[in-house]
């Protein structure tokens, strides 16, 4: 080794020389200037560096280069350092910033902070009061805009005609029926109970209630007509009154229950009449087409806030 200029030169030694503890010190610093010329500077160090922060340091092992993948076969790496900004910060202006692949989550033992990606979702470490770290799903933005979107709403299709008692091809929605409820006319008879099956307007969605219109017209007597879910009690109200022989509507908001996994109406008449009702919205719960294009419905991941080992 000579000095030149005011410039080190490291020469290698012949076989037989010896190298001194300068000439070696000398020798490592140039060798990993090599490798930042070479490359780019180790990850840990260099985010580290552009915080303004102290060095920090990575577990040994290959150098992580920028556009080049490393394979750190069993060993993790930790970067680590004594500055109170983030020790290390991600950007890329073209798309994802980070991307987390999945593994196995059996027998992890979280730090805080930690995030092990897994398939149900992300799980991060945490530690809520300090009582020690737990463990629990990582809820983002677009988890809590798929949350909203499974929120009850009001869906209104064309109205749709479910039960007509006047013409045998609409009362196929009837699915079941008090002894005798249904005379050769199709009418609804005095004191009888029919149930009126809805997913013909209602398909596969999550149905609570429905907003509907009934008419009963042709009745041959006075009397009143009493909707309400399947599966409960009648009530003692009425949803649409009238007299001998008249046609009349009304309209109505009517909760419904399940017949054989269906949504279910009842239908009640104190007199024998013919009824008609025709849906014309849902208030429910719908699948909406996620970023898969999936429209099956799908419960968000909320966050599992039990303790690591339960």
């Amino acid at each position: 080794m000579w000095r030149t200029g005011g410039a080190t030169v490291v020469t290698a030694p012949r076989d037989g020389d010896a190298m001194s503890t300068d000439d070696t010190t000398t020798q490592d610093v140039s060798r990993r200037r090599l490798l930042r010329m070479g490359g780019f500077a180790v990850a840990g160090a260099a985010a580290a560096t552009a915080l303004g922060s102290a060095p920090a340091s990575a577990a040994a092992g290959d150098p992580v280069l920028a556009g080049r993948a490393t394979d750190a076969g069993t060993a993790g790496t930790r970067l680590t350092t004594a500055s109170t900004e983030p020790t290390l910060s991600l950007a890329n202006s073209a798309g994802a910033h980070l991307r987390l692949e999945p593994s196995d989550p059996a027998g992890w033992t979280p730090q805080v902070g930690e995030i092990k990606n897994t398939a149900a979702g992300p799980l991060i470490g945490l530690d809520r009061d300090g009582t020690g770290v737990e463990q629990g799903y990582l809820v983002t933005n677009l988890d809590l805009q798929d949350l909203v979107s499974y929120l009850p709403m009001i869906y209104a299709p064309a109205p749709k005609r479910v039960l007509d008692t006047r013409h045998a091809v609409r009362r196929v929605s009837i699915v079941a029926q008090t002894p005798g409820a249904v005379d050769s006319l199709g009418r609804l008879v005095a004191g009888g109970v029919i149930d009126v099956a809805l997913d013909s307007a209602t398909g596969d969605l999550d149905v609570a209630s429905v907003f509907l219109n009934v008419t009963v017209t042709g009745p041959v007597g006075a009397g009143h007509i009493t909707l309400f879910p399947y599966g409960v009690a009648r009530p003692t109200t009425s949803t649409l009154n009238y007299v001998t022989n008249q046609t009349v509507a009304n309209s109505a908001v009517t909760a419904v229950g399940l017949f054989e996994g269906r949504p279910t109406l009842r239908v009640f008449s104190p007199t024998t009449t013919h009824v008609i009702i025709d849906v014309t919205a849902v208030y429910g719960s719908f699948p909406v087409t996620s970023a898969d294009g999936s429209t099956t419905a799908q419960s968000p991941l909320l966050p599992d806030l039990r303790t690591s080992g339960t």
